[in-house]
């Protein structure tokens, strides 16, 4: 039995005349077309007087009915012309000729079973001529085996402009329809996928159009989202909620750049801001101990360990906070006690501190507190603490990164990132930022990489605590506590502090901690005394007095 098709495709002009009259009794005729010609013939009906109306060429209503057939095709017990049968999802489509009457009907259809194979035009949303439409508007995303659009969401390509599953269409030539459906085709299996989207975007009016496979980021994962378009060689995202793009910049390109380590970049106006800043204290150097106060209170033999204790408490801590928390680990060396005391309360009478508190990150510290008990600053682990304790031993090569470093290697309005996460940098990354402040103070600073990128961290620092702003990007200057001068400056100010609670001299306050009875976290001594008070204390509250 001939199909629907081989009579529509023979039949001359004054068929098509007559086909509105042919349809009153469609059931028959439409029998394997639709499946079910009880349920769908007034349906079908309809769009094909629908089409008749649209005259020759294509039109909306032809569209949808050349949809309609290309659906319900069935190369069993249905045969287009004399071609032999085949499946439209996995055979070559047929060259049919062409009858010049209906041939707009006809190149309808089988444009239809071409975007069905695809995967495309399964719903509104997803035919060619949707997508084409939306791009002229400067872009769009779309889930194929969905058809759902995101309202929201930032969209990012999977692969680079230049892999050949991405489309690139040059500036001052047109998206067209066939252009979509041989992506769509190219990538029908990544498509496919539910986790994908068929992503378009416009560079300007009249400038290239990009057709991609994206990946889908919440809008609050920008970071995510940009570092996953760096990684893929994007010039730029697009988020769905705002219907704009999102820059994709480069972070190494960026640090790198004379932007950064130039004369006149970031680093050198960082640079002369901290040494501005750290001229108005005692002492200019902020991390070689060799030869300060702390080797004279706690002896040079002492000093890897002293180096070594301050590396490993420095992460997440203010200055002034790990100066105390060192002295505390200095006092258990020098007493011979265990450097891990899971049990030990801050005492009372705490000059910064809260009594009763553990002292607070000693079980992650673990392995870094026991080789520092050893002096083996040297081996630390993790990238900061490992350079910290060589750069407090001196070591002119050793370069001290933290957060603040970070945030000066970012501008957010140009998508450079440093990292997917705020304030936290690979190993390989800590390398690579480390080796650009390298080579700026090789080119453009008088000091050596230590000291420099000290001067550099106290200017970034400064410049946010006051301004709550660094190079265009806000920050909130007020969560920036303390002062930002050096180690050795906050050492000897928590020694005074201390001698004054104590009403001893400072001599006397620096000859205690030289023998380990006491520290700088509490104004009682840790001495047996001291240890005594704080035992009352406890009682006296578990009594509730």
């Amino acid at each position: 039995m001939a199909g629907p098709l081989a009579e529509i495709y023979s039949a001359s002009d004054s068929f098509k005349r007559k086909l509105v009259d042919t349809l009153r009794n469609p059931m028959a005729k439409f029998e394997q077309l639709v499946g079910d010609a009880n349920d769908r013939a007034g349906n079908l009906n309809e769009m094909t007087y629908a089409a008749v109306e649209d005259g020759p060429g294509r039109g909306p209503a032809t569209d949808r009915l050349a949809k309609l057939m290309a659906e319900s095709y069935d190369p069993v017990g249905m045969t287009i012309l004399k071609k032999p049968r085949m499946s439209a999802a996995t055979a070559n489509l047929p060259d049919l000729p062409v009858d010049p009457e209906l041939e707009y009907l006809q190149k309808a259809v089988l444009q239809a079973l071409r975007e069905k194979k695809a995967g495309l035009s399964e719903f509104a949303s997803t035919t060619p001529r949707e997508i084409q439409k939306n791009t002229k508007k400067g872009g769009y995303s779309v889930n194929l085996p969905s058809g759902q659009m995101p309202s929201d969401g930032l969209m990012m390509g999977r692969y680079a402009n230049a892999d050949p599953r991405n489309m690139v269409i040059p500036a001052g030539k047109n998206l067209t329809q066939a252009d979509i459906l041989r992506f769509a085709n190219t990538n029908k299996n990544a498509l496919n996928n539910s986790d994908n989207y068929l992503g378009t975007w416009q560079d300007g009016p009249k400038g290239a159009t990009y057709l991609d496979t994206s990946k889908r980021f919440d809008p609050s994962e920008i970071r995510q989202a940009t570092k996953f378009g760096e990684k893929t060689g994007q010039l730029a995202g697009y988020d769905a909620g705002a219907g704009q793009t999102i820059p994709v910049g480069n972070w190494k390109q960026f640090i790198d750049s004379p932007e950064f380590i130039g004369p006149d970049g970031r680093l050198a106006q960082m640079e002369t801001a901290g040494r501005n800043y750290l001229s108005n204290y005692p002492t200019g150097n902020w991390w070689d101990i060799r030869g300060s106060n702390m080797e004279n209170v706690y002896g040079k033999e002492n000093l890897p360990q002293v180096a070594g204790f301050t590396a490993s408490t420095a992460p997440v801590s203010a200055p002034r906070e790990n100066i105390q928390t060192m002295s505390e680990y200095m006092r258990r060396h020098l007493k011979g006690e265990p450097i891990l005391q899971p049990d030990w309360r801050v005492p009372p009478g705490m000059m910064t501190r809260t009594e009763g508190v553990q002292i607070g990150m000693e079980g992650s510290r673990a392995n870094n507190l026991v080789r520092s008990g050893r002096g083996d600053y040297a081996n630390l682990s993790g990238k900061k603490v490992g350079e910290e304790g060589r750069a407090l031993m001196g070591d002119p090569n050793a370069v001290v990164l933290d957060r603040h470093q970070i945030r000066v290697s970012e501008d957010p309005s140009r998508g450079i990132y440093a990292s997917g996460t705020a304030d936290i940098i690979t190993p390989d990354q800590y390398d690579s930022l480390k080796n650009a402040i390298v080579t700026y103070t090789k080119n453009h600073s008088s000091k050596n990489a230590n000291e420099a990128s000290a001067d550099i961290w106290t200017g970034i620092r400064e410049t946010i605590k006051n301004k709550s702003d660094l190079f265009g990007t806000k920050f909130q200057g007020s969560a920036v506590t303390g002062d930002s001068k050096s180690y050795i400056d906050h050492f000897n100010d928590l020694i005074k502090d201390k001698a004054k609670h104590l009403g001893i001299s400072i001599q006397e306050m620096e000859k205690k901690l030289k023998a380990g009875d006491a520290n700088l976290m509490s104004t009682l001594l840790a001495t047996p005394v001291g240890l005594e008070a704080w035992d009352r204390f406890q009682e006296a509250r578990a009594d509730g007095e």
